[in-house]
């Protein structure tokens, strides 16, 4: 990781739903904490995301493996998938690749982001003052 934001690496620790909204929530995990961050998403990111965790594959290709086919057709790596905002409680996300010498970025919603990281396996990061604002500060 580069920059001077403080990121902190999670992994995603599971699926629930929201028994007030029935909406699903991905849960983020710090590996070296109890620290968790929530993040609402849809239903159809949460099947796509259960299913990579699974390793459920489609007869077809389902929209994430085919960013991810994309991706690797262009000869562009993921690197990373970075939680980097959160404004009225809506997350905001960044896919690091490389092509060739070249990085970007891509703005994602976070579930979408997710998805493509558990197909791709590559970390996910969420910068700190994302977990200060969501109320769940990493006490190192």
């Amino acid at each position: 990781m580069k920059g001077f934001v403080e990121e902190v690496e999670m992994f995603v620790a599971g699926l629930v739903l929201d028994p007030a909204s029935n909406a699903p929530i991905v849960i983020l995990k710090h590996a070296e904490s109890d620290v968790c961050l929530p993040i609402w998403i849809g239903l159809a990111e949460a099947t796509a995301i259960a299913s990579a965790l699974k390793k459920v594959e489609a007869v077809r290709p389902m929209t994430h493996d085919l960013l991810k086919t994309v991706f690797g057709e262009l000869g562009a790596g993921i690197r990373y998938i970075l939680v980097n905002d959160i404004h009225d409680s809506t997350f905001f996300a960044r896919i690091v690749c490389e092509q060739g010498s070249h990085t970007i970025e891509i703005d994602a919603r976070p579930s979408d982001a997710i998805a493509l990281a558990v197909r791709t396996d590559v970390p996910i990061y969420v910068e700190q003052h994302v977990l200060d604002q969501a109320g769940v500060p990493l006490d190192e």
